[in-house]
């Protein structure tokens, strides 16, 4: 097996580096580059050796210029998780706080939602570098990063409880608006969790049933509270940022009232 990984190693290793030229169009150089990163962070997964090699032929291509290459690294830069983690958590430092690309960062994102229950607070620090890019976000092809901001955030505070989680959801609670998209994911975590533990003695049930509970107690307050803020002004001097905040908080009550209904 060794020699297996060895012989394939030696295959892959020269197209992470491989440039454009006249022979071949800059195009079908980034195929190579991206599949060669895909194949090389899988033979690192295989053992230590493997990924001392590659790792250093592979960070500098965070910077490539291809797209398609980073998010390649993005991707499946999890197979470093037993090899090489420091190199894994240098990788995912560059994305949180330097990345442009959107397309990158929905990568990302998705290693970010894998990783989040094996390492909480490496986790919320990474995502705390990410919103301010996520909040800019045009164009979104599915869903909105900023949207899976929102549910890893939840996360991290109704099971992990990460403080600075709990602070974010409490400043977003300020602006139900302006932060729409990450309220109505961090809503859509409660669903299954508000019951959690009823009928068992199981401490984490318990635990993360109330803070559920306590989340969602706090989303239809913010909500009912925007809801009497609307209707308390005259018709007559609503402005569209009124409209606006009384339509996100009559969403957000609805969406907590299906996580409860549904549970």
């Amino acid at each position: 097996e060794p020699d297996v990984v060895r012989t394939l190693v030696n295959l892959v290793e020269p197209y992470l580096d491989v440039g454009a030229s006249a022979i071949a169009p800059a195009e079908s150089q980034t195929r190579l580059r991206a599949a060669a990163v895909e194949a090389a962070l899988l033979l690192c997964s295989v053992n230590e050796e493997t990924a001392t090699r590659l790792t250093p032929r592979i960070e500098p291509l965070l910077t490539d210029e291809a797209e398609k290459v980073r998010a390649a690294i993005a991707e499946d830069m999890g197979q470093l998780w037993d090899v090489a983690r420091p190199t894994l958590w240098r990788f995912a430092e560059y994305f949180a706080r330097d990345e442009q690309s959107f397309t990158v960062l929905r990568h990302f994102t998705h290693f970010l939602v894998r990783a989040v229950h094996h390492a909480p607070e490496q986790v919320e620090t990474l995502l705390l570098d990410l919103i301010p890019r996520a909040r800019r976000e045009t164009e979104p092809r599915g869903d909105r990063i900023i949207e899976g901001v929102g549910n890893l955030i939840a996360v991290l505070w109704v099971k992990y409880e990460q403080p600075r989680s709990r602070q974010l959801l409490t400043d977003w609670q300020t602006d139900l608006a302006a932060h729409a998209p990450e309220l109505s994911r961090a809503a859509a975590t409660l669903r299954d969790t508000v019951i959690l533990g009823y009928g068992t003695t199981n401490e984490a049930d318990i635990r993360l049933r109330r803070n559920a509970q306590r989340l969602a107690g706090e989303f239809v307050e913010a909500s009912a509270a925007a809801l009497e803020r609307y209707i308390a002004l005259d018709a007559g001097s609503r402005t569209d940022k009124d409209h606006e905040a009384v339509r996100a908080a009559a969403r957000l009550l609805d969406n907590v009232g299906d996580q409860l209904y549904f549970s």
